[in-house]
């Protein structure tokens, strides 16, 4: 699996796309993706200490929350039937290093 590290995002009605820091852009349709973690780590509040990750069959997304403005959290979270709030609060309350699962394609 590929990992790609976002340093900006794009999001419109039928894709995500991606813009890393050496300036590659990579392009997602929203059912591509399977998986949607929060990644927390003890960095903060120094270090950036939360990351989105998005996963597709071939590829691993980490968005810093740096880079996500509330909208955009919006945006993306309502592409995600089922999105699980409870686990996701649960995540912004934590200082460990830990993945939380927020929601999982079931196909």
């Amino acid at each position: 699996m590929a990992n790609f590290l976002a340093s900006k995002i794009h999001i419109d009605n039928e894709h995500l796309i991606i813009e890393s820091k050496n300036y590659q852009h990579k392009t997602y349709t929203w059912v591509e993706f399977l998986k949607f973690i929060v990644e927390t780590n003890d960095s903060g509040p120094f270090g950036e200490d939360i990351f989105f990750i998005l996963v597709t069959e071939t590829d691993e997304i980490k968005i810093p929350q740096s880079i996500v403005d509330d909208n955009e959290f919006d945006e993306i979270t309502q592409r995600f039937p089922n999105f699980d709030y409870a686990v996701f609060i649960e995540a912004m309350s934590s200082c460990k290093n830990f993945q939380f699962i927020c929601w999982e394609s079931k196909s």
